[in-house]
């Protein structure tokens, strides 16, 4: 029986780097022998917090905002008592003239972050149906997170009064009404213009000095003191409490599909060492995407799930090799995603933090995505090898209809391009095994990639990516050992018959004692015809 191990060598020449969110499968256009097995599982952890494009914008820049009009609202009546308060002290008591109320009272600008991780981990199995074609299934889990950095007040100078009883009794002893700026919920900073010719002036006129505040008014000082606390509604005050969350593991979107050989390697191939000229390998695939997984968001904040979704992707794999060493992938691949009912809170533009939390139903329509990309391959030892990898991605644009809801900012919703590198490191223990010098046919893949450019908000992501592949069955690869040494005293052409011993052993013979004894006679040397000289030609 003749055996091909083309499949599994193929996987061994080089690494191989998957793009985030693109190929479930491996970027070379490999399929599988006819009753070959493989199972394989990732672990992918994609990571984002600013977005592509003009000003490359932090994720959370969309909520900073509806936060910072929360602070304000909070923050308004306190500084419309203090402000006027103030200028009457400047302008009332002696030297004031000198030190005039010379900036205006703010809370400050409002700034947010987010950071948005997901981590995914697709199990894939695959067999080969046909010498030429492979069908596999593939299962992911995920688990999406959003970590929140703010909201925060920046620039601001006035804080929280540090004491109420202390700052009271220093302007009362003064009268006029002053006391009342000793009660005010806010009080300038010390440090500022402002908090300076406070003090100059109480020091002129021998006066005790305030308690003023040391550090700007936070978020949280909004949310722990009860007077500012009671200017927001209920809805508003929760929504701090959903600013950061993930959801634990759940199930994807499955894929399935098939794969298809067009044209093999060149000759010589799967032993990378005798390949010598250039060659090229196809294979198409098709993808089926079916809406096992979740669509649900609960919080504006909360990153948009992508699941739920029927989709069919196609793939067109080419694989150039131009030497033992040396291969360039180029993988091209198309994804469609049909329109889907989606769930979603009651978010609007106008009213970011919902009063309710009654879902909404609407409907959901991702944009087409198209994908290319090029992965130069060396092989520096049967076991090792590495890739480089540029990959451009077009995301066409997602849109909603069906309610009166408000997308969510950490979702990029109009049409985006990308531009990401990446590298990629590979052992592998395949062209060993084939040798019968290894125990276990698998393959461990390192990867990293980053998008460095793009347009259109797209998301700058990283990403991190661990996979292993493993054949179960050692009757589906089999091994190419080398046929076992001949012995010492034999040579290789040697054409000398088998004698194959009887199947019944000969009785032992018999021995008369009172025979003569046996004598072992001498070997007669015949010497050899002397063969006759031919006769010499006549002249």
């Amino acid at each position: 029986m003749k055996y091909s191990f083309r499949p599994a060598l193929a996987l061994a020449l080089c690494a191989a780097l998957a793009p985030a969110a693109a190929l479930a499968q491996d970027t070379e256009a490999w399929v599988l022998r006819r009753g070959m097995v493989e199972v394989s599982a990732s672990g992918v952890f994609t990571h984002h917090d600013r977005l592509l494009g003009e000003g490359n914008p932090g994720l959370g820049s969309a909520f900073a905002a509806p936060f910072g009009e929360l602070a304000a609202r909070a923050t308004a009546d306190s500084l419309a008592r203090l402000d006027p308060r103030l200028r009457a002290l400047f302008s009332t008591l002696e030297g004031a003239a000198s030190r005039p109320l010379s900036e205006g009272l703010t809370v400050g600008e409002t700034t947010f972050r987010t950071r948005v991780t997901q981590r995914r981990i697709p199990f894939t199995l695959r067999y080969g149906l046909r010498d030429r074609l492979t069908v596999f299934a593939t299962v992911p889990l995920e688990r999406r997170g959003t970590s929140s950095l703010g909201p925060y007040l920046v620039d601001g100078n006035v804080g929280l009064n540090p004491n109420v009883a202390v700052n009271t009794a220093a302007l009362d002893s003064i009268g006029g009404g002053f006391a009342d700026v000793g009660r005010s919920t806010l009080l300038p900073l010390r440090g500022s213009p402002t908090g300076d010719s406070l003090q100059a002036l109480l020091r002129a006129m021998d006066e005790d000095t305030l308690i003023l505040p040391t550090r700007p008014l936070s978020f949280a000082d909004i949310l722990g003191n009860p007077v500012l606390n009671g200017r927001l509604a209920a809805e508003e005050v929760a929504a701090f409490d959903s600013l950061s969350g993930s959801r634990g593991y759940q199930l994807g979107d499955v894929e399935v599909g098939a794969r298809l050989l067009l044209r093999e390697g060149p000759p010589g191939w799967p032993n990378p060492d005798t390949v010598s000229a250039i060659g090229v390998r196809s294979t198409v695939g098709v993808r089926g995407r079916l809406p096992t997984g979740q669509s649900a968001q609960t919080a504006l904040t909360e990153l948009v799930p992508g699941g739920g979704h029927f989709g069919i992707g196609v793939d067109l794999l080419n694989d150039v090799f131009v030497s033992s060493r040396w291969m360039v992938n180029t993988v091209v691949t198309a994804d469609v995603l049909f329109p889907a009912d989606v769930q979603r809170y009651a978010f609007t533009a106008t009213r970011p933090f919902p009063a309710d939390t009654a879902i909404r139903t609407l409907q959901r329509s991702p944009g087409s995505r198209v994908s290319l990309q090029l992965l130069p391959r060396w092989r520096l030892t049967q076991q090792i090898s590495f890739a480089g990898q540029y990959a451009f991605t077009r995301m066409g644009e997602t849109t909603y209809s069906g309610a009166d809801v408000l997308a969510s900012p950490l979702e990029s919703v109009g049409a985006w391009t990308a531009h990401a590198a990446g590298l990629n490191a590979r052992y592998s223990s395949l062209r060993a095994y084939a040798l019968g010098k290894a125990k276990v046919p698998f393959e461990v893949d390192l990867g990293w990639q980053r998008t460095f450019a793009g347009g259109g908000l797209a998301p700058q992501t990283g990403q991190i990516r661990v996979t292993g592949r493993f054949f179960p069955t050692r009757a589906l690869l089999p091994r190419d050992t080398p046929p076992p040494p001949l012995p010492a005293d034999t040579t290789a052409d040697s054409t000398a018959p088998v004698v194959t011993p009887p199947a019944t052993p000969l009785p032992a013979p018999s021995i008369d004692p009172a025979a003569p004894p046996l004598t072992t006679p001498r070997p007669v040397v015949v010497p050899p015809a002397e063969t006759p000289r031919p006769a010499r030609p006549p002249r």
